[in-house]
């Protein structure tokens, strides 16, 4: 007797990290074929056609709260550490749109919120006199960085026949982003001499540009609908960055310098590459 077997994937359709209407947390994101509600505008705008009135819905996926630390590096021997702690709550990435019937044709306009991160590291290290040669060793960091991605924008949806609807959606992308690092050291020997530096980095980035959507819905067979959409891909069309750095040292004679930079472009250049669900 020969037994075989074979362990294959099933794919739901959904290539985003978080579900961004109701509709795909329920289907599990396969919602390219019988998109109906708000989130058409994001996953299939053919599925406007196919609304009834006037419609508002708003999805938010839930809440992130953590407590304690993040991770950290590990101290030297002997070494006395604070790590900061604190309580973060984060918004999981949302969606609001609205949208309306006129007869064959279905509009909609959409707010989403994909990807947002924050993340906040705080730590104080500071050695013994005697692991610091019978002085002061104290090192302490702070570090924020905060990134947040919206998508905003018009879809349509229009309806061929009673078995195929087609739409599209225009989207512009905006993102922000801003880091932000803060280290200091301070050293005292035995002697009397000491030295200290501190230096603060600032990095904030703003970006736009624009993709489109375009799905279309049919209806092959009885109890059977076929779904398809193409992204193109995101094209980022503007940036903003500036950035500012600044050290002070003590070391009997105080010495600082600062350098602070803003660079704006117009350009073309690929966020995210052509998609097909």
């Amino acid at each position: 007797m020969v037994v075989g077997s074979y362990a294959g994937s099933a794919y739901a359709g959904n290539l985003d990290a978080f579900y961004l209407s109701g509709e795909a947390s329920m289907q599990a994101g396969a919602i390219s074929a019988d998109s109906r509600g708000g989130g058409a505008v994001w996953y299939n705008p053919a599925g406007l056609a196919g609304l009834d009135g006037l419609r508002l819905d708003v999805s938010v996926n839930g809440y992130a709260i953590r407590f304690g630390g993040a991770a950290d590096f590990d101290a030297p021997p002997g070494a006395d550490v604070k790590r900061l702690t604190g309580l973060d709550i984060n918004v999981v990435p949302t969606a609001l749109t609205i949208t309306k019937n006129f007869g064959s044709v279905g509009f909609g306009f959409g707010v989403f919120v994909p990807s947002q991160a924050t993340n906040i590291l705080r730590t104080q290290v500071k050695l013994n006199s005697d692991a610091a040669g019978g002085g002061l060793f104290q090192f302490s960091y702070d570090t924020y960085r905060r990134y947040q991605e919206y998508h905003i924008g018009p879809a349509l949806g229009f309806r061929v026949s009673d078995d195929l609807q087609v739409g599209a959606s225009f989207l512009i992308n905006y993102r922000s982003l801003v880091e932000m690092a803060d280290t200091a050291l301070i050293y005292s020997v035995a002697d009397g001499g000491s030295a200290s530096t501190a230096s603060h980095q600032l990095l904030d980035s703003i970006q736009a540009g624009a993709e489109f959507v375009i799905g279309a819905q049919w209806k092959f067979a009885k109890n059977w609908r076929w779904g398809g959409v193409v992204r193109t891909p995101a094209v980022r069309l503007y940036q903003l960055v500036q950035t500012l750095h600044t050290d002070v040292m003590d070391q009997g004679l105080g010495q600082s310098s600062m350098s602070a930079n803003e660079v704006s472009a117009i350009e073309s250049t690929v966020l995210t590459p052509f998609r097909f669900h």
